[in-house]
């Protein structure tokens, strides 16, 4: 049986997951699943050093949610227009909010163009329209948009995180997104929008750039991994079974900050 402690925090964890994600978000979810499926070790400890370990998260939650409020409070054109001068004349940047329908819809049409194959041949995912929709419409949601070229869309959030083989959440920039057209692919636009999502994490103090990618998708894989990119410590492959892990379509790479 678990120790009580080590369960409430463990509870505290998942309950704050769930609070700061949208629940359409497949990514979100299914590092969810993960967490509260995944067997942690116990260690035997006195009540006091227990106490302590469990006050220890909870002041690490609030002080990382307070490192994403900041950034999704100061991130705007206007701030971070130095770090956006790279990209061509015309680009957008901004929170859903402040981006057209109808680019958004030329996005999802990209997206769409790209990944509905991967999606759906995949036995744990599948393609679901009507969820990824509503995923790229999360208020907190932002984009960086090259008209005719591709697309990146991405997060400032708590993520589940592993510290000295501890769960926790930290604060990080997710990467949803990042798309190309195919005519557009190996000429260094992927790598720009990359740089730039790093520079913008650097500078509001986020942990890590992490994102999610398909198995089957080798090319991508091979892109991140020039980038710096590693297989995050909280990939559900490293972990699950070699049985179980094969049922898992993606991988969960991230690079340290």
């Amino acid at each position: 049986m678990q120790d009580r402690n080590l369960e409430a925090a463990r509870e505290k964890i998942v309950d704050s997951l769930v609070s700061t994600q949208d629940p359409t978000c497949m990514t979100k979810k299914s590092e969810l699943d993960f967490v509260t499926e995944l067997d942690l070790e116990v260690s035997e400890v006195n009540s006091d050093n227990e106490s302590d370990s469990e006050n220890s998260v909870t002041v690490e939650n609030v002080e990382g949610q307070e490192i994403v409020d900041l950034a999704i409070q100061n991130s705007n054109k206007t701030a971070d227009q130095d770090i956006l001068k790279t990209l061509p004349a015309g680009s957008v940047y901004g929170r859903v909010v402040s981006i057209a329908k109808l680019s958004l819809r030329l996005c999802f049409t990209l997206l769409d163009t790209n990944m509905r194959t991967l999606y759906s041949n995949t036995s744990d995912l599948g393609w679901d329209e009507d969820q990824k929709w509503a995923e790229m419409n999360d208020p907190l949601m932002y984009y960086i948009i090259l008209p005719s070229i591709g697309f990146t869309s991405f997060q400032y959030c708590m993520e589940d995180d592993l510290v000295h083989d501890k769960h926790c959440l930290s604060p990080m920039l997710y990467c949803y997104e990042l798309q190309l057209q195919q005519s557009c692919k190996r000429a260094g636009w992927g790598s720009l929008l990359m740089n730039i999502l790093e520079t913008l994490a650097i500078k509001y103090n986020m942990k890590k750039i992490k994102l999610t990618v398909f198995k089957s998708n080798t090319s991508a894989i091979q892109f991140y991994q020039k980038l710096g990119f590693t297989i995050d410590c909280t990939c559900p492959s490293l972990h699950y079974s070699p049985k179980r892990s094969k049922t898992v379509s993606y991988y969960l790479y991230s690079k340290q900050l």
